[in-house]
């Protein structure tokens, strides 16, 4: 990584989920704010890959596995994974993204994701398609002002909250373990729970293309 202020800022990151929705999320932003990269993020848990960004404003630069762009005032900082995670690498790629965190002394994180809609519930379907998970009632607190701004509907969900007699913690009434297709979100969730940086998830269901 270049020498660059993380220290305060706000991490929003991806994880390659169904139907590419947090990467295409990410660009869409990186696009219109036309944000600067500021570094890569190395990793021997990803695929390597190399090729034209495809970015206007950025034009002759080339793509990275883990690329990391800010704002010009460094409140928000973005992780884009333009890359699959190597197979049964999950863990390990977990364990550098997390270290980076710690060692960047971000503010809160934001982890955008995407599960397969065919295991929704019920109740899920007649929902909102949006889930806003929270990793502390804290976290859920500060979100929850941020949402307010954009209108939505979605209420934070602290993922803390359990069941009577259930062990695992729950995310809108099911476990979390039942969350299908949506990549690295479960072990990137338990190691950011222990650690004490507030952090959220915005979790869509999608369908899959071939469906």
């Amino acid at each position: 990584m270049s020498e660059i202020t993380f220290n305060g800022s706000t991490l929003i990151l991806p994880s390659v989920s169904m139907g590419s929705v947090p990467q295409s999320t990410i660009d869409i932003i990186i696009a219109t704010l036309k944000l600067n990269r500021v570094g890569y993020l190395e990793s021997a848990f990803v695929e390597p890959i190399s090729g034209p960004l495809g970015l206007k404003h950025l034009p002759n630069k080339r793509c990275h596995p883990l690329e990391i762009y800010q704002t010009q005032d460094r409140k928000y900082t973005f992780m884009q994974q333009r890359s699959h995670t190597l197979k049964n690498s999950a863990n390990e790629l977990v364990d550098d993204i997390v270290k980076f965190i710690e060692k960047s002394g971000f503010e809160q994180i934001i982890l955008l994701s995407s599960a397969d809609a065919d295991y929704r519930r019920d109740e899920q379907i007649q929902g909102s398609p949006i889930q806003v998970l929270s990793c502390s009632d804290a976290s859920a607190k500060l979100l929850a002002k941020k949402l307010e701004a954009l209108n939505l509907n979605s209420k934070p969900i602290s993922i803390n909250q359990k069941k009577d007699n259930e062990e695992k913690a729950n995310i809108d009434g099911f476990p979390e373990d039942h969350i299908h297709g949506a990549g690295i979100t479960l072990p990137l969730v338990k190691r950011i729970r222990q650690t004490n940086i507030p952090a959220n998830i915005i979790l869509t269901f999608s369908f899959s293309t071939g469906k």
